[in-house]
């Protein structure tokens, strides 16, 4: 009972902090930005789900829009976080977590990136505001139904990631602590999980963001 009055408050504080703050993307339904990379799956409805890809309209310092790692060595505050993060817009699609799709191939290159990647829009409706938080997804402030998109550039990859993706062979906890060990962001690896690239192949599928951050942390030594 102590613990859920106390979640209740904290969730209570933080919702306060966030209405008093204000998203407003201003964007044409087309634009060109570097997606962190990020990306976001969601749980509602499971297996068939909203997915999709963030961005802002803009190319410079995109990464720390998306990167706990750097908001810790930054030591940004929490005005500084929720400021980054509402420049970002989430382009979304409804998919289903095990079946092919025109986007979902998309995602899953922006995914397995290191380095923010170049990346073109065509949204259906201008973004919305209607911030999603919770305690452990990442704030979505600004969304709008995905049209099409298309790569910029090539997505730079790390070795260990494209190897590990590549086999199909490798059990998801032994891939999640293989790059953890050669040193991948925990972030990053949250991201490859989330879209379906680790574990066996004939397993795997899209992991809603929430429980990939949860899956994360329990797996790793």
């Amino acid at each position: 009972m102590f613990k859920e009055s106390n979640q209740k408050t904290g969730e209570k504080k933080r919702d306060i902090v966030y209405n008093k703050f204000s998203f407003n993307v201003k964007t044409k339904k087309h634009f060109s930005g570097s997606s962190p990379p990020e990306i976001f799956v969601g749980k509602y409805g499971y297996p068939n789900i909203n997915a999709g890809i963030l961005s802002p309209d803009f190319f410079k310092n995109s990464e720390e829009l998306a990167m706990p790692e750097i908001w810790h060595k930054k030591r940004f505050s929490i005005k500084d976080i929720l400021s980054r993060r509402g420049e970002l817009i989430y382009g979304r699609f409804k998919t289903n977590t095990k079946k092919k799709d025109r986007f979902k191939g998309l995602m899953q290159e922006i995914a397995m990136a290191y380095r923010p990647v170049s990346t073109e829009f065509f949204l259906k409706k201008l973004p919305k505001r209607n911030v999603k938080n919770n305690n452990i997804s990442p704030i979505i402030a600004n969304f709008a139904p995905l049209e099409n998109a298309r790569l910029q550039e090539n997505t730079r990859v790390k070795r260990k990631v494209d190897y590990l993706v590549s086999d199909g062979h490798v059990k998801s906890n032994i891939a999640i602590n293989e790059l953890h060990r050669t040193g991948i962001e925990i972030s990053n690896i949250n991201k490859i999980l989330s879209a379906g690239l680790l574990g066996i192949e004939r397993n795997r599928k899209l992991v809603p963001t929430r429980w990939s951050i949860t899956a994360v942390e329990n797996k790793r030594l």
